[in-house]
């Protein structure tokens, strides 16, 4: 594999970690109520923080919605595997 690559990959996998890291630093307000909520539900979340992105003003608050976006959507992803596999 070529070194953009190998760089490219560590960028998404350092972002994808953050998210991961910003969702567990928000479990113990939270837990893991998703699990039980509807797929309807999850994604109605995502929806809204993807409308958080547009509104947000900073670079900070858009960054920390689209962290929380991708949280999110491995939330949705998670239930739709959970889906697949009955």
């Amino acid at each position: 594999m070529d070194n953009q690559l190998l760089q490219s990959q560590d960028k998404l996998r350092e972002v994808f970690g953050e998210a991961i890291g910003l969702y567990i630093a928000k479990e113990p307000k939270i837990a893991d109520k998703w699990t039980v909520d509807s797929l309807f539900k999850v994604i109605k979340h995502a929806e809204h923080e993807f409308s958080e992105i547009l509104r947000s003003k900073t670079i900070d608050r858009q960054y920390h919605n689209v962290l929380d976006l991708i949280g999110q959507m491995a939330i949705v992803a998670v239930k739709l595997r959970e889906r697949k596999l009955r």
